[in-house]
């Protein structure tokens, strides 16, 4: 892996430099990707290569940092892991692994500060079982597109039905053993969701389902009435929408960042 850029510092608006993820979450196998975080606007891309330099680079992924509750020195949980970190955004963790201790600390310190606000407050934090945050101020997510409420889901392997609790909002529809819980049981990634849609034939002795369908699994979900059945698909399928239309925007904001570079 190559440093990371030292024009950045910690007062800069943004930094960058290479990092390994694990980009398969428990795969233990990571990719080296060129890194951005944004810290105007909380947001940590990630691309094959640097698109400044690359007109052929592409955006990979990115985190919101404003679902950010923690980002810590990883050598505790998986002490082979030399030189790693994770930050964990609505109870997931995501790995990443810097070139030496000094850049894990730089990185860990930048992400830090990326989301604090003028007044040292977290724009984010747990609370009520909920990702409590105006999503207004995410990159155009407006209340709209947000939704909470119960629901009845069916296990993947046992195939039996519990009542869970729901919550969707700018990074994914969440699930929660009540509203009391602080961290989902799981959560489902808006850029993984590719339609909600009415279940068909599939649970005929149960009213009101309806499934989200990603390129792993179809989740089943039953609603308590055909309106909220509605309001969740109509919901989850704006919120999935707007999420894609988000990244196009960003896919092109680069792209045009780098013609103007390379000019």
């Amino acid at each position: 892996m190559t440093e990371v850029n030292m024009m950045n510092s910690h007062e800069a608006k943004s930094f960058t430099g290479i990092l390994l993820i694990e980009e398969v979450e428990g795969s233990e196998k990571f990719t080296s990707r060129f890194f951005r975080l944004n810290k105007e606007i909380g947001q940590l891309e990630y691309f094959t290569d640097d698109p400044v330099k690359s007109a052929d680079s592409l955006l990979i992924g990115s985190f919101n940092l404003q679902f950010l509750s923690l980002v810590e020195d990883a050598s505790v949980i998986r002490p082979k892991l030399t030189h790693g970190f994770y930050i964990m955004l609505c109870g997931q963790k995501h790995f990443l692994v810097a070139s030496n201790d000094e850049e894990r600390s730089n990185w860990i310190k930048a992400i830090v500060d990326s989301f604090k606000t003028s007044d040292a407050q977290l724009r984010y934090r747990f609370s009520s079982g909920n990702c409590n945050v105006d999503s207004s101020t995410i990159l155009g997510f407006d209340d709209s597109l947000s939704k909470t409420g119960y629901c009845v889901k069916q296990g993947l392997k046992r195939k039996n039905w519990k009542r869970r609790f729901f919550v969707l909002d700018s990074y994914g529809l969440a699930y929660y053993i009540s509203d009391e819980e602080t961290s989902p049981i799981k959560l489902i990634k808006l850029a993984d969701i590719c339609q909600a849609r009415i279940s068909v034939g599939i649970h005929l002795h149960r009213a009101h389902v309806f499934e989200v369908v990603t390129p792993q699994r179809v989740f089943y979900i039953q609603a308590d009435s055909a309106f909220e059945r509605e309001s969740w698909i109509s919901a989850i399928n704006r919120g999935a929408g707007f999420f894609r239309r988000s990244q196009v925007k960003s896919i092109r904001s680069t792209a045009s960042q780098a013609c103007i570079a390379s000019q």
